[in-house]
């Protein structure tokens, strides 16, 4: 016997609307998410995925990429984007970076959910942050934060292999938008190239606007 219960929240704002479905199961600690017509330009890759409800990051707001961005690893921070803000919507989230970028539409995606929630997201870069997870640090719509050892490395965007070449064009156009709009880069490294890569530490990513502020290492009592 498996219970279900359904809760209707319309996710508004032009291109966003989720309808958001929790089923909780009796034997398992997992609830499947669903949600749909999320952003027009994901809806055909990123079928329903499962979120670990019991998770003690999430129970904090936490998300943690790790990975390349594919539409796998987008899928799971989509979801769980999703399901936070409709949770506890205008709640802050916080979403940690640690990735050697991926696909260019990926990484786009996870950019629109940003925009389309009430909660804002606060960024963390970790150590090793590259190109398009360079955009998903200075894009985001909270606190964008960089650490001492931090470093990001950007490049022109690549989109998923087997795209069309007139979809490349236009999303690699879209990706340098998006850097101009949420960075200050050097004027010479425009346009950005794809073999051409640009590497900064983390008091250049405060200069260039990639990020608002260095977090300083928590003291502890015992420290001196």
């Amino acid at each position: 016997m498996y219970c279900k219960r359904i809760d209707h929240m319309w996710l508004a704002v032009v291109l966003c609307v989720g309808a958001v479905v929790l089923m909780a199961g009796c034997e398992t600690t997992y609830r499947r998410v669903e949600y749909s017509n999320v952003e027009q330009m994901i809806q055909a890759g990123y079928p329903n995925t499962q979120i670990d409800l019991s998770s003690p990051l999430l129970k904090e707001r936490k998300i943690v990429l790790t990975t390349d961005l594919n539409s796998l690893s987008a899928r799971e921070v989509i979801s769980q984007l999703l399901y936070l803000d409709t949770t506890d919507p205008g709640e802050p989230i916080d979403f940690y970076v640690n990735t050697n970028g991926g696909d260019l539409d990926a990484c786009l995606a996870i950019i629109q959910t940003y925009r389309q929630l009430k909660s804002p997201v606060n960024t963390h870069a970790m150590v090793d942050v590259k190109s398009g997870g360079v955009l998903l640090i200075a894009a985001g719509t909270g606190k964008r934060y960089a650490y001492p050892n931090s470093l990001f490395t950007i490049h022109g965007g690549i989109a998923s292999s087997g795209t069309p070449e007139d979809y490349k064009m236009k999303a690699l156009a879209i990706y340098e938008r998006e850097m101009m709009m949420t960075m200050r880069l050097p004027v010479e490294w425009y346009p950005l190239m794809g073999q051409v890569f640009h590497t900064m530490t983390a008091p250049q990513a405060l200069q260039y606007k990639v990020v608002d502020e260095i977090a300083k290492p928590v003291q502890r009592s015992n420290e001196r």
